[in-house]
């Protein structure tokens, strides 16, 4: 258990001989890369509780991506120093110490080692690029192997001799969230510190907030003025939220309870047929009406 308090404002620091793991209990900010230039922005406030709302961190994030597209790829890419962490520890470590003798690059190198985690904004959709991508059953593919060479190490794209892959976007001595253009998400993170269950646990309370969040919008924004009831379309939600975060469809089934009844207990099943016709339909480029006529069968 004493891993997950080294989580976050964690980073791997090479030394002439070695590593240290330096920890920052008083991290309070985040990094954002894109493009391979850095931004970055207090993320909680003095007491350790959020300091921005969800509409307040996407704004944050759209003027970083517009603003990154200012300077042209292949001059960001030459000076692009979060390459080198990708050498060896000790030629990084010689590397970092000449940048250090800076005083600006060593106040930045802080900011970044201080840091909660890095957020790595990529402008490449890997996953649904490339001869990888193949329909299927009538969807737009999905090359998985793309995806997950993107997260484990980037991309490779050479212009004007210069490369600008999301390869030159990535902080490899932190914790990191990637972010695809097409909104796929994955996470690379530093393994001296912490084992793979601790970022699992990570990664699935990230996925159970954002199933949350989904079924409060859903109760409070559109449940109201749709014939459904609550059940009906929180339990299709979940079944479409499994789907897009797995890649697969879950048998999923929920308890009944029937007091009327002697042992007044059973299971519904909520995937079904129709369920999956659905959840099928919901991403694709058809008309809304069908999808609304899908979702109709799928909650009846």
């Amino acid at each position: 258990m004493d891993q997950y308090s080294i989580l976050f404002g964690t980073a791997r620091i090479p030394t002439e001989r070695s590593c240290k793991m330096l920890v920052n209990d008083a991290a309070r900010h985040t990094v954002v890369l894109r493009r391979g230039q850095f931004y970055w922005s207090d993320a909680l406030d003095e007491e350790y509780q959020p300091l921005s709302t969800e509409r307040e961190i996407l704004r944050n994030l759209q003027v970083i991506c517009k603003d990154a597209v200012k300077t042209p790829i292949t001059e960001v890419a030459r000076t692009a120093i979060d390459v080198l962490i990708t050498e060896n520890r000790k030629i990084w470590s010689s590397l970092r110490h000449e940048l250090a003798e800076d005083k600006t690059n060593a106040a930045c190198l802080r900011l970044v080692d201080d840091a909660l985690l890095v957020v790595c904004l990529d402008d490449a959709a890997p996953g649904r690029d490339g001869v990888g991508a193949l329909a299927r059953n009538g969807e737009k593919g999905e090359d998985l192997a793309a995806l997950c060479s993107n997260f484990l190490c980037g991309t490779y794209d050479l212009q004007e001799g210069v490369q600008v892959g999301t390869c030159t976007n990535r902080w490899y001595d932190k914790l990191q969230i990637i972010v695809c253009a097409d909104g796929a998400a994955g996470i690379n993170f530093e393994h001296t510190g912490v084992d793979d269950h601790v970022v699992l646990r990570f990664t699935a309370d990230v996925f159970t907030e954002g199933l949350m969040l989904l079924a409060q919008s859903l109760r409070t924004h559109v449940i109201p003025h749709i014939p459904f009831s609550a059940c009906q379309i929180l339990q299709t939600s979940q079944v479409d939220g499994k789907r897009q975060f797995a890649r697969r469809t879950e048998c999923t089934y929920g308890p009944a309870m029937t007091k009327a009844f002697l042992h007044g207990r059973t299971a519904i099943r909520t995937v079904q047929p129709e369920s999956i016709d659905f959840t099928k339909t919901f991403f694709l480029e058809c008309l809304p009406h069908d999808k609304i006529r899908r979702l109709h069968k799928a909650c009846e």
